[in-house]
């Protein structure tokens, strides 16, 4: 089969991981993937700051994967315009095409181009919620009207990463046969479990954004006060508590300034941003991982990362964590903010090294069961089979 995969950014090392899988995936099996993106990357998120120098637009191979960058023209509110695209994707014939994002102009242009093709289109959708801030909320409304509800109408399926996204969906008046709930996963095979960290030490590992909205700063608070309260009980028997942030961000000064009034600074490092490579080594060398959002978290692929490698997560009840966190099973939810809910959390993994084993073990399972990369490819596949085999399609 072949396939038009449209996104407005890509990068395989530091944003767009699920299209990066997907494709890649895909071309392993045989597929003849298109990738069609923009010479751009987003001046938000963890791409934020990135160089574009390696994202001329023309043609190159990445993985089997043939990635065609175009111009990404003027920005409308969220992303690029991409005006060359419906040029591009007339140029060749596909079996069918995929997108990501109701809103998006990619998403619009690519619907269209099915359309004309007389192929099936399939929309992923990652978000939702229309945005963090009022605009961006209201932006949202304003190209929904305009656009989205036009793709909405026009994707054969549609794929939400959650429940929670799928509702989100419905509500924009999708059709309950027209959407399906199919989350975004990891490579469990570049996830090795190491040994169970020694009983009297933990390691708890944060990676992501370094600013107020991941709750960098409540994890280093709950830290400090966890450990506190372990002396406390435990006297030179305590466990030690080891804090690591992996990431950049415009809060990371002030965060290591917050370390250093605390007077936490043998305890708690900034390791910087990782490559992609290193981040299963990083994940899996923790005792506990933490994603102590404050806000909004669409799925929360850290969780399956740390599953992945066997180690338990503690994050917020908020989003998409409270499917990839079985609170009790695989790791501990608490709520947003709540600094002593966290704390508690982590004295009571510090202190019940085999219960944190154990959820370690069954985080392992329920990733290699529910978000492995390939288990997620064989639905797309099939997915994707049927809508081709169908004559609506």
């Amino acid at each position: 089969m072949k396939i038009a995969h449209v996104t407005p950014y890509f990068h395989p090392e530091f944003y767009g991981s699920h299209e990066a899988f997907l494709s890649k995936e895909l071309a392993r099996r045989g597929h003849e993937v298109v990738l069609v993106t923009s010479d751009e990357m987003p001046r938000w998120g963890g791409a934020k700051g990135l160089s574009s120098a390696d994202l001329s637009v023309g043609e190159s191979e990445w993985q089997g994967v043939r990635i065609v960058r175009i111009p990404a023209g003027p920005t409308l509110s969220f992303v690029p315009s991409l005006p060359s695209l419906p040029k591009v994707l007339r140029r060749e014939s596909f079996d069918l095409f995929l997108s990501h994002e109701v809103f998006s102009l990619a998403a619009w242009h690519t619907a269209r181009a099915a359309e004309r093709a007389g192929a099936p289109f399939v929309l992923v959708q990652h978000g939702y919620h229309g945005g963090r801030r009022a605009l961006f909320r209201a932006l949202f409304q304003l190209e929904f009207a305009l656009l989205g509800r036009k793709v909405l109408r026009r994707a054969d399926q549609v794929i939400s990463l959650t429940e929670l996204g799928a509702e989100f969906l419905r509500n924009l008046g999708a059709r309950d046969e027209q959407v399906q709930v199919l989350p975004t996963g990891v490579d469990c095979a570049l996830f090795a479990p190491q040994a169970n960290p020694q009983a009297e030490r933990m390691r708890i590992g944060f990676i992501g954004r370094i600013n107020q909205g991941k709750g960098v700063f409540d994890l280093l608070d709950a830290v400090v006060r966890a450990q506190a309260q372990l002396d406390a009980r435990h006297g030179s028997a305590a466990v030690q508590l080891e804090l690591e942030f992996a990431g950049a961000g415009e809060d990371a000064e002030a965060l290591q300034a917050r370390i250093e009034e605390l007077g936490f600074a043998e305890q708690a490092h900034l390791v910087g941003r990782l490559p992609h490579a290193e981040v299963p080594g990083f994940i899996a060398s923790q005792a506990v991982l933490c994603a102590p959002t404050q806000a909004v978290e669409p799925f929360g692929i850290v969780a399956v990362e740390a599953a992945a490698a066997g180690v338990p997560c503690v994050a917020t009840r908020i989003g998409g964590l409270t499917e990839t966190v079985v609170d009790g099973e695989t790791g501990l939810l608490v709520e947003p903010h709540d600094v002593a809910g966290l704390t508690n959390a982590l004295i009571a993994l510090a202190e019940d090294p085999l219960a944190r084993q154990a959820m370690g073990v069954k985080a392992r399972e329920r990733a290699l069961a529910q978000y492995d990369w390939p288990r997620i490819t064989d639905r797309f596949e099939a997915l994707f089979d049927a809508l081709a085999a169908s004559p609506a399609g």
